[in-house]
C-alpha cells in the first residue's frame, strides 16, 4: 500500500524541475527495469511493481526498496499513459560532462539534436 504523500512525489517527478531537485529520474517498464536490475550500475533508490513481476525479477531485492503494488497503485504512480509491471526510481549521476583533455584535442558538444542532417552538416 502506497501512502498518498509518495503518490504526489513520484507524480511530481514528471517536472524536469523536480527531478533536477531530487536528483532521481523514473525508470517505467518491465524490460527497462529488469535491464536496469541486471546492470547494477546506477542506485536504485524504490522499485515498486507488482507482486508476480517482483518475485520473477528481483527475489532476494531488499524489503525497504522494492514494494509490491497493485495494477490499479502502479496506475496512479506511473507517468506514462498505459503502465506496464514495473517502476525504479533512480539516482541521476553526478558526472562532469568533460575532462581535462579538452585544450589538447578537438571535442564537439551538441545538446538537443532533432533532425539527424544538422549532425551531418556539423
Amino acid at each position: 500500500m502506497l501512502s498518498k504523500a509518495k503518490i504526489k512525489y513520484i507524480q511530481r517527478l514528471a517536472q524536469k524541475k523536480q527531478r533536477y531537485r531530487e536528483g532521481v529520474f523514473v525508470v517505467e517498464g518491465d524490460k527497462m527495469v529488469a535491464e536496469l536490475l541486471q546492470q547494477q550500475q546506477r542506485q536504485i533508490r524504490a522499485l515498486f511493481g507488482t507482486a508476480e513481476w517482483l518475485q520473477q525479477h528481483c527475489p532476494t531485492a531488499p524489503p525497504a526498496m522494492a514494494t509490491a503494488v497493485t495494477p490499479q497503485e502502479l496506475r496512479q504512480i506511473s507517468l506514462l499513459t498505459t503502465p506496464n509491471k514495473a517502476l525504479a526510481l533512480v539516482e541521476m549521476p553526478h558526472n562532469t560532462p568533460f575532462n581535462n583533455n579538452i585544450q589538447t584535442t578537438l571535442q564537439i558538444a551538441l545538446e538537443n539534436i532533432q533532425d539527424p542532417g544538422n549532425l551531418g552538416t556539423i
